[in-house]
């Protein structure tokens, strides 16, 4: 939605460059998505009632997300002012990264934490941590009713 109304304001067409400031949007937006909702259920595991944990999660989460976002986009503003013939072609990328993650930075900041508060109402489940399984180099192998351990690494008794 950002990239698209950052397209239509910056006048650009529609290109295989902007689409590929799409791609780049996507996993920029989707990692933030997934590490503000998985550290607020780490808090969550760890006790914190849900608004406690998402407020602790706000606080925590928003620097790291602030300066991703603006390291990227102020990148990409010298790229959509310069007027190489360079820059000129990835203008319509770069103003696809500014628009979409200007947008979605203020979504991840405001508008997840919302979603997160409506549909995660029951706590997280925590899940029992599998014993280690002991990895010594040797396989037990019975022929004939004898036991025989072999050693892996030699082929040898």
């Amino acid at each position: 939605t950002g990239g698209m109304i950052g397209l239509m304001i910056g006048g650009e067409q529609l290109s295989v460059i902007s689409l590929m400031g799409f791609l780049v949007l996507m996993g920029v937006v989707v990692n933030n998505g997934i590490v503000f909702v998985d550290y607020a259920n780490q808090l969550r595991i760890g006790g914190l009632e849900r608004t406690d944990a998402l407020v602790a999660t706000g606080r925590t989460r928003m620097r790291p997300i602030l300066m991703t976002t603006l390291t990227t986009v102020l990148a990409m503003v010298t790229m959509i002012f310069s007027k190489d013939a360079g820059s000129e072609m990835g203008k319509g990328m770069a103003i696809v990264i500014v628009g979409g993650l200007s947008y979605a930075t203020l979504m991840t900041l405001f508008i997840v934490p919302v979603m997160y508060d409506l549909f995660y109402r029951k706590p997280p489940i925590i899940r029992p941590i599998m014993p280690p399984v002991k990895a010594s180099g040797m396989v037990n192998s019975t022929m004939k009713g004898e036991s025989r351990l072999w050693n892996c690494a030699t082929m040898t008794k």
